[in-house]
């Protein structure tokens, strides 16, 4: 921030009935060494006990349920209680919870856009668990217009080390400076809802490259995602 103090931030997550993965997420969050401002999490309440308990155990944590519209409704629901509860955070990081950050994550993007005030979104190397495989190095959007993870599923070997400006980051973890969501949003909707799911990240990075603003890719910032939905597990899928 301008008086060199950490820059502040909320951590939001959008869960639908991951409530182990929650749990992981929630330690990993809270373990950050550029520490929260506030943990919200918004749940679609498919089983409300395992939420009654998660709340009972994490107190400093804020749990909201809600009807199943979509991670763009979620985002968007996260992101009004955060204009709410905590209108002076300089950021949000929108969060999966199959995701499991390492401890300076928060910092390291913090750090990263500080003194880049174009920079609307950003995130970090997403790995698969064990560390090996790449999950995400940001996204590429090719002359087909399909967006690909660039690096998804191959070993992490050293090829996406350098930060760098990209066409959009994965929704799985994504930091967003909080003074350039009212430019982003199109009725109201920082995340197009009409998605439903997939996709939607992509709409989000699409529209800030195309409204001037930037979207950073810092490989210093690590977090493991176990991705519920790959190629292979397509039959899987409902």
């Amino acid at each position: 921030s301008a008086d060199g103090s950490p820059a502040s931030w909320v951590a939001g997550i959008v869960a639908h009935a991951a409530y182990d993965e929650l749990e992981t997420c929630l330690t990993t969050v809270k373990s950050q060494s550029l520490s929260p401002e506030a943990i919200l999490v918004t749940d679609t309440g498919v089983d409300r006990g395992r939420l009654a308990a998660l709340a009972a155990a994490h107190p400093g944590v804020s749990f909201e349920s809600r009807e199943n519209r979509g991670w763009g409704a979620g985002v968007n629901c996260l992101l009004s209680r955060v204009e709410r509860l905590h209108p002076d955070a300089a950021y949000v990081l929108i969060l999966n919870p199959d995701v499991e950050l390492a401890p300076d994550f928060a910092a390291t993007l913090a750090r990263a856009c500080e003194h880049r005030p174009r920079i609307a979104l950003a995130s970090g190397k997403l790995l698969r668990p064990g560390g090996a495989i790449l999950d995400s190095a940001g996204i590429h959007l090719p002359r087909h217009r399909r967006p690909r993870d660039r690096g998804s599923e191959e070993p992490d070997q050293g090829r996406y080390e350098r930060a760098e400006l990209l066409f959009g980051v994965s929704g799985a973890a994504m930091w967003m400076r909080r003074s350039a969501l009212a430019d982003l949003a199109i009725d109201g909707e920082v995340a197009d809802e009409d998605f439903f799911a997939y996709q939607d990240d992509t709409d989000l990075c699409w529209r800030a490259n195309l409204l001037g603003w930037q979207v950073l890719y810092e490989p210093a910032a690590v977090a493991i995602h176990r991705r519920g939905w790959r190629r292979a597990r397509r039959n899987e899928i409902d």
